[in-house]
């Protein structure tokens, strides 16, 4: 089909282009940099259409890419294709609040880090520093006994109107729940 061969052709120029970009903050200094990938979520795009038009690609950045932490970010629900998502090769998986961050862990093990998943509007944006305490505890309370490679932040990015308050809460919670027994 026609379609596709232009679309997997634009999908491959995509990733050159990010890889080009990524290459260029790594040698200006960045220690990270990242796929953000917002339209190959389960909200969007079936895990088949994954596999197919998405997972390839971002597999493909990462080995292009080479060397640098390289982090994976796909907005909504990933449980389906997060398998998918570490076979990428990707350093880091951030993973948006939608996405059932227990399975997720279970689901990687220590094949990635896992970036998450505090919901950036209706809780750091809009809610109280006590309702960001809760939101966070209850996901270090699972993060933190099952995994070593977890990272707590926003599930995706962070509104520029989260209050200051907001993000003391979330620096508190990481200090109370967020310690590694080792």
């Amino acid at each position: 089909d026609v379609d596709q061969v232009e679309l997997h052709e634009a999908l491959r120029r995509c990733a050159q282009i990010g890889v080009e970009f990524a290459k260029a903050q790594l040698d200006a200094g960045a220690d990270i940099t990242s796929i953000g990938d917002s339209a190959s979520g389960e909200s969007l795009i079936s895990p088949r259409h994954y596999a197919e038009f998405a997972q390839p690609y971002q597999k493909a950045y990462k080995q292009a890419l080479g060397v640098g932490l390289l982090s994976l970010h796909i907005c909504g629900k990933t449980n389906s294709i997060i398998e998918g998502m570490v076979r990428t090769g990707c350093d880091i998986l951030e993973l948006d609040h939608e996405n059932d961050i227990e399975l997720s862990l279970k689901t990687v093990g220590s094949r990635a880090t896992l970036f998450g998943n505090i919901n950036p509007s209706s809780v750091l944006s809009q809610g109280s520093p006590d309702d960001v305490l809760d939101s966070c505890r209850v996901v270090l309370e699972v993060a933190v006994p099952q995994h070593q490679r977890f990272v707590l932040c926003p599930g995706c990015v962070a509104n520029a109107d989260v209050p200051p308050e907001n993000i003391a809460a979330m620096t508190k919670a990481a200090m109370l729940w967020g310690q590694y027994k080792n």
